[in-house]
């Protein structure tokens, strides 16, 4: 799996295109410049927290298939530090899971391949505050982002 800073850049580059078909706006810098910029700023940053919740055909966490992702909040430290609570179904019941890891925020549950990404990125701070990608089932994947530049007392479990 990637380490975080490096999907956070290949996001971004993978969405320069994107903006570069688009094109308008009265931004100072082009889309790609703007995305460069970016994806250096967050790579630079501390930490941040995040969100992130899916839209689509249920996404199995485990080998039987009973515990099905809902959504996940948590903080992340560069270089690759995760918290995260994890919300998920099993049988009837909700669960939350507490996880810390050291790699990608969406734990491997995106699939790769070519993907269909949006960015909402902050002109004049350079902070991406969301990011949308649909995957190949047609699912959509939103990690929303906030307090950039913190960091987190992030501990394993004793």
């Amino acid at each position: 799996m990637w380490k975080p800073k490096y999907q956070v850049l290949t996001i971004l580059l993978m969405l320069a295109f994107i903006l570069a078909a688009c094109g308008g706006g009265s931004s100072a810098m082009s889309p790609e410049e703007l995305i460069a910029a970016s994806a250096t700023h967050m790579n630079d940053l501390a930490g941040f927290e995040f969100g992130l919740k899916y839209d689509g055909e249920p996404v199995i966490m485990d080998a039987d298939g009973l515990t099905k992702f809902t959504s996940a909040t948590g903080q992340f430290n560069a270089p690759d530090q995760v918290s995260a609570t994890v919300k998920a179904s099993a049988a009837s019941m909700v669960v939350e899971i507490k996880m810390i890891g050291t790699n990608g925020l969406s734990g491997g549950m995106i699939d790769p391949g070519t993907l269909d990404i949006g960015l909402w990125i902050d002109a004049e701070t350079l902070d991406v505050h969301r990011v949308q990608v649909e995957d190949a089932t047609g699912g959509t994947w939103q990690l929303d982002m906030w307090n950039f530049g913190s960091t987190f007392d992030i501990q394993p479990p004793l």
